[in-house]
């Protein structure tokens, strides 16, 4: 009779070794701690100040259109100039520096290189990563994957000198590896980037995507949205959501939808057609353009239409009910029926009298001194 079982494997020396160290893994590892005490508090760097923090990730996410990647061109033309530029009546500093952008979406040639020019961008300040080319061969080329590969970002890091700001547009590619919907790796991705931004003093911008929606689907937070885990959100120190203005198409949103700092206020820009001249070619690229004027929205209502707008019926109601007791106590009977006729339903008069109070605006309402079945409404002091 055949014997068609298969031979046993013959285990090597390593092979045992490597075995061993898989079941005594935790062996390997030790616990890198701190007294409280050694740690000297300072400071939160920026790079924008209140914005993009040094020494740290930031994420940018939003759908695919909007203008996310034109931002972070942007960012990296300021950067490699250190300009100084007004925005909303205030001025902001950016930190002069160089520009590492590993970008898997856009042709460096035909998009990167000319909104970067448009961007009026120093481009010998900038590097753009392309792939990962065998040292002895030149020839053999992949592309990038950061669980491997952080290595020799570093290296690019100090060769270059002064790096500044760190792109990586979309995060998810550039994964390998990593599971992108596992917390744990997610994490782990994330610290070991966060360590060398720390090291380098120098920020980095992960750029992803939002999920897509379904027509019975809507979207419950702005950190919800974010395509994989929730560790995305949730480790790093700054995020902002990218949108459309739910009430002007062609207005887009910057608004922080986590921070670990004091909440900037949010920004509103548009893209704007720009014709590139360069031997005697005309290139169409396009280039954002900031809008003046403070944008009173959180991303929560930013992403989601309907938290909008009923954020924007209560601000009425509450016009509406210092308005209407500007000029004196109304009974609460006079109040309903005005509301009424502006369309304010009770409950949105109800959260509306609660903002104000919330807002330092107290809107007392008590019993009639003639008829104690009756309420009056007034402004305290």
């Amino acid at each position: 009779m055949n014997d068609n079982r298969r031979p046993d494997k013959t285990f090597t020396k390593n092979d045992i070794e490597k075995y061993k160290q898989k079941l005594n893994i935790h062996e390997l590892y030790e616990l890198k701690s701190y007294k409280a005490s050694s740690i000297q508090p300072d400071i939160q760097p920026w790079l924008w100040d209140g914005y993009i923090p040094l020494e740290t990730c930031t994420l940018f996410a939003g759908k695919g259109g909007i203008g996310k990647s034109q931002t972070l061109m942007w960012l990296a033309s300021v950067v490699s100039t250190g300009a100084v530029f007004s925005l909303n009546n205030t001025e902001h500093q950016i930190a002069k520096g160089s520009v590492i952008i590993l970008s898997a979406e856009d042709h460096i040639k035909y998009t990167i290189v000319p909104r970067l020019i448009a961007a009026n961008a120093d481009l010998n300040k900038i590097e753009i990563i392309e792939s990962a080319v065998d040292i002895k061969s030149k020839i053999n080329e992949r592309f990038i994957m950061l669980d491997k590969d952080i290595s020799l970002l570093e290296q690019k890091i100090e060769s270059i000198g002064d790096v500044k700001l760190i792109i990586i547009d979309p995060v998810t590619a550039y994964l390998g590896s990593i599971k992108e919907n596992r917390s744990t790796d997610v994490r782990t991705f994330i610290m070991r980037l966060n360590k060398l931004a720390e090291k380098y003093k120098l920020a980095t911008i992960l750029n992803t995507h939002t999920r897509k929606q379904s027509n019975n689907d809507s979207p419950t937070s702005a950190s919800d949205e974010i395509m994989g885990s929730s560790a995305w959100s949730n480790t790093v120190r700054m995020a902002f959501s990218f949108t459309r203005h739910h009430d002007d198409k062609d207005l887009f949103l910057c608004v922080a939808s986590k921070t670990n700092h004091k909440e900037p206020p949010a920004l509103s820009y548009r893209i704007k057609p720009f014709n590139l001249e360069n031997n005697e070619k005309t290139i169409n690229v396009s280039r954002i353009e900031w809008q003046e004027g403070k944008i009173d929205i959180s991303a929560d209502e930013a992403i989601n239409k309907k938290v909008y707008e009923e954020r924007c019926a209560i601000d009425i109601a509450k016009d509406f009910i210092l308005k209407i007791l500007a000029m004196g106590s109304k009974s609460k009977e006079d109040v309903y029926r005005a509301a009424e006729n502006e369309e304010i339903n009770p409950h949105t008069l109800k959260l509306a009298r609660q903002r104000l109070k919330q807002e330092g605006v107290n809107i007392i309402m008590e019993p009639s001194q003639t008829d104690r079945r009756k309420f009056i409404w007034y402004i305290g002091v």
